[in-house]
């Protein structure tokens, strides 16, 4: 009986020690699902926000290239897949044009490779690999009955830092941003000083 606790014990730390190692990998693909270049900040929808790194998000909406160190970027409704407010403390809304089929909220692995990499073009020929996504995400919702374009999430649950929220819609397209959970009201460019 004894042996049965020690070997969940066993398992358990063997578990936890996995994912750790999987979260600090410091080699990391330039479409690896985790990987977090930057980020689009803003507080709302019509919000111009900033820019800080080179963001590897698929939305459908073409950063500059290259994107300028901390710019303002004009994002107009209309865009495929949008997140706001972003940084973000408790709630996510995810607005985008088609159904959503499938969300999956993935820990980030934060990198400053990749600040030149033109992600546009990257993506448009090899799409993010997916592998074991369905393992490690933070969490995951599925609206295979009742598709919507339009969601609150209430993410307070969550750790602060960097993640990956990735959406397939009805069309199976997936499309997918990078968001930062914070207890800080407000952000500066200077808050992401490693990407520079």
């Amino acid at each position: 009986m004894n042996y049965r606790y020690l070997f969940l014990i066993i398992l358990i730390v063997s578990i936890i020690t996995r994912c750790e190692n999987y979260e600090e990998e410091t080699t990391i693909k330039a479409n690896d699902f985790r990987l977090v270049t930057g980020l689009l900040c803003r507080q709302s929808i019509e919000d111009a926000g900033f820019v800080v790194g080179n963001p590897n998000d698929w939305s459908n909406f073409t950063l500059p290239d290259p994107v300028p160190d901390n710019s303002v970027i004009s994002i107009a409704p209309g865009n495929s897949f949008n997140t706001y407010s972003n940084p973000f403390h408790s709630t996510l809304i995810i607005i985008n044009d088609f159904d959503i089929e499938s969300i999956w909220i993935v820990k980030g692995v934060v990198s400053s490779q990749y600040q030149s990499e033109n992600f546009d073009q990257l993506f448009k020929t090899t799409p993010i690999d997916t592998t074991g996504m369905n393992k490690i995400s933070c969490k995951r919702y599925n609206f295979n009955d009742s598709l919507y374009t339009h969601f609150a999430l209430d993410l307070s649950e969550l750790e602060n830092g960097f993640y990956k929220i990735i959406v397939k819609d009805k069309s199976s397209n997936m499309l997918w941003r990078t968001v930062y959970k914070t207890d800080n009201e407000y952000i500066e460019p200077d808050d992401f000083s490693f990407w520079k």
